[in-house]
């Protein structure tokens, strides 16, 4: 009796322990360890640990906290079946607080504080229910501490998707009005707390500027591995598409300055474009009329002061 005891014993022990694992590409490394009580370990292809928390039927709930690959803690909060839920705080890979505010299934909602890595106050306002900040709700500040003329936070990764999709899907807008008819031009205004129906062009302007100004080298769409634009700025990925509304309207209506070096390829717009180009004209079948096109989004750039990279390092 004592000896069959043991043995289940031991079975149930064996049982309770038992881990389900996932591996990388290579069948070797592994990606995920989830034990029979949900408790479940995430891990970096180095070996390091990328998350922990608890699953129930394959998807997080409760309390989960991410890491950056040094170590470091990169977010705290709960997931509600696989969504993110509630309030999060997130960190700088320094240890420094990012922010902290309430998530939901589209992203940040409600009230927010924003945190440089230095410690100091980047921003506080408001997320509207479609994850947006909220114009007139903001203050934004430097890395000093001093208010920053934007008055608008830093788009989000997922709003920058957002953007992308909708101009590769050529999504039209759902709040259509003077100069809105797509969705892009809809979310640049939102990201930029532009306000639809209410600011004049030029006050908008004013903003858009102000959103491309700070943070144009971030505004890169990714996952579209079948175009060469895939990962660059959003203007070569509108013209990748063939969609040449974008750069046309960011030129002429919001007059944006497009000198920058792009951080994926190390080039400006008009290097890409005048590369492109070349490329259509010498790989047949020609596509004259896609190689037109590229030449004339060319010869409008050059008209706006749009520059090459070997111009901008003079």
């Amino acid at each position: 009796m004592k000896n069959f005891i043991l043995i289940i014993s031991i079975l149930f022990t064996i049982a309770a322990s038992a881990q389900t694992k996932e591996y990388f590409e290579d069948g070797v490394t592994v990606k995920k360890i989830t034990d029979n009580e949900g408790n479940s370990k995430e891990f970096y292809r180095s070996g390091k640990l990328a998350a922990t928390g608890k699953k129930e039927s394959w998807k997080r709930i409760g309390e989960w906290k991410e890491y950056y690959e040094g170590g470091a803690l990169k977010s705290i909060g709960n997931y509600n079946d696989n969504e993110e839920t509630g309030n999060w705080k997130f960190y700088h890979d320094n240890g420094q607080l990012s922010g902290m505010g309430e998530m939901s299934t589209i992203g940040r909602v409600g009230n927010w504080e924003l945190y440089h890595n230095n410690g100091k106050l980047s921003g506080a306002g408001k997320y509207d229910e479609d994850g947006y900040p909220i114009p007139d709700t903001w203050t934004t500040y430097n890395d000093l501490g001093e208010t920053h003329g934007c008055d608008c936070p830093e788009p989000t990764a997922q709003m920058y998707s957002n953007m992308c999709h909708s101009i590769y899907e050529r999504q039209n807008s759902q709040n259509p009005g003077p100069g809105i008819s797509y969705k892009y031009q809809e979310l640049l205004w939102k990201i930029s707390c532009a306000k639809i129906g209410i600011d004049k062009l030029p006050e908008a302007r004013i903003k858009i500027q102000c959103m491309w100004s700070n943070y144009r080298e971030k505004i890169r769409c990714y996952n579209y591995p079948t175009l060469i634009s895939s990962e660059k700025n959003v203007m070569k990925f509108s013209l990748d598409t063939g969609f040449t509304a974008l750069i046309s309207e960011a030129v002429k209506r919001y007059k944006l300055d497009m000198n920058f070096i792009d951080p994926s390829d190390k080039k400006t717009i008009l290097d890409f474009i005048e590369e492109t180009e070349k490329e259509i004209r010498n790989s047949p079948p020609i596509d004259t009329s896609r190689a037109d096109e590229y030449q004339s989004m060319y010869q409008l750039l050059r008209t706006n002061g749009a520059k090459h990279s070997r111009e901008l390092k003079q």
